[in-house]
């Protein structure tokens, strides 16, 4: 602050007699690495007296943001980070929120991929990122989805192709990026030897895939900051959940349908961890991925408390009412506590496999039938429920009007 200039060479043996309690590095971190940048200055021969080194107490910053630009705000919020970190509750090392092009993402098959440009003409070819771009503010900029991308409703007006996506129309649509399932590796080989822009997918299995899934298109499509707020709402209402979970006094155990209705839900899947972080314990824990044809020996042996079921079922063959009516009609379940006392909780299908921001909401939805049920009296229709009271079907609970 003694020296009357915008910058100048500083001498490192002035920098340790000074002993600053911060060190603030800015550059371009498109280029440079944090990590590799602090490493240079704790190596510096007798910096590792100074305080900042000590206390770790070294910030690297976007050097765009320190310009004389509209993103000079956000610059000296982060300058203010670094210096005050107490005050806003964060680590000293901000997120770069601004993608220099041409930029490098890893993918979900480990590929390193070259994003040229920020795009302005995507291709979904998958649910999952369809739903992330909207979420992110640029559904926009979708030119063509794969036909089954149905959410949110705006991506119905999308031109769509066949799912898996086809490579004529993809190829016809000149795109910037394409998003596509990992599984389709034929497509990504075909798309990157006519050196179009193919970004995979991840096949996310828990809520840390999906949380990454998030911030690697935010990155693709320079929406970093948007996937960071994004990503710490949904990791305060998870938070939430888990903390609220505790006034579930017996954790219930949960026999979860899959997409059909001869199969259900194991260990190691991302639904599974749905329910366990919402508080229900998995009566199928010690079987991973999904438990095909179900045996009725085995669940009453394992007597689950609630029941989660799709509202629809992937073979379309039977409404989900009429399956719990048949179930509960059904004299080799009677014995089963759940049907005994009538605890169902009936998902959207959509959401209960999605693997999207809605992956949260079931997480939510499941924890709001456990908790219900603990504390809300159980009900067929509106006769059973006191005065001012609705029966709730989606959860068969007693709820105030």
């Amino acid at each position: 602050g003694d020296v009357e200039k915008t910058s100048f060479e500083a001498n490192s043996e002035e920098v340790v007699n000074k002993n600053p309690e911060v060190i603030i590095i800015t550059t371009n971190l498109d280029k440079y690495d944090p990590d590799e940048l602090k490493k240079v200055i704790k190596t510096r021969p007798r910096w590792g007296n100074i305080d900042a080194v000590k206390n770790n107490r070294i910030c690297v910053i976007e050097s765009q943001i320190t310009w004389a630009n509209p993103r000079l705000i956000r610059g000296l919020e982060e300058f203010a980070k670094c210096i005050h970190p107490e005050l806003f509750n964060e680590n000293v090392n901000p997120v770069n929120y601004f993608v220099n092009y041409p930029t490098i993402v890893t993918d979900g098959m480990g590929r390193n991929v070259t994003i040229h440009r920020e795009p302005k003409r995507i291709v979904s070819g998958h649910p999952a990122p369809t739903e992330n771009l909207f979420a992110l503010g640029v559904g926009d900029k979708i030119i063509l989805r794969s036909d089954n991308c149905e959410y949110p409703p705006d991506a119905l007006k999308i031109p769509d192709t066949t799912y898996p996506p086809s490579i004529e129309f993809i190829v016809n649509s000149s795109p910037d990026v394409v998003f596509v399932y990992i599984g389709h590796t034929k497509i990504v080989d075909a798309l990157e030897n006519l050196n179009i822009t193919v970004v995979a997918m991840p096949a996310s299995k828990n809520y840390n895939d999906i949380i990454w899934t998030i911030k690697l298109i935010g990155k693709v499509v320079n929406k970093v900051e948007e996937a960071e707020k994004l990503t710490e709402e949904l990791n305060t209402r998870v938070e939430r959940i888990k903390n609220n979970k505790k006034e579930i006094k017996n954790p219930p155990k949960v026999l979860i349908f899959g997409g059909t209705q001869t199969m259900a839900i194991g260990n190691g899947t991302y639904i599974n961890e749905a329910a366990t972080t919402a508080g229900g314990v998995n009566i199928f824990s010690d079987v991973t991925g999904k438990v095909d044809n179900l045996n009725m020996e085995v669940i009453t042996a394992r007597n689950p408390d609630i029941i989660i079921l799709p509202h629809a079922f992937y073979d379309e063959g039977e409404s989900v009412e009429n399956l719990v009516n048949k179930i509960k009609n059904d004299k080799l379940w009677q014995s089963v506590d759940a049907v005994k006392n009538n605890r169902f909780c009936l998902l959207n299908r959509d959401i209960l496999f999605s693997r999207t921001p809605r992956y949260v909401d079931t997480i939510e939805q499941e924890f709001n039938c456990f908790n219900e049920w603990e504390t809300k009296k159980f009900c067929n229709s509106n006769t059973d429920c006191a005065s001012g009271e609705f029966c709730n079907t989606t959860v068969f609970a007693c709820k105030s009007k």
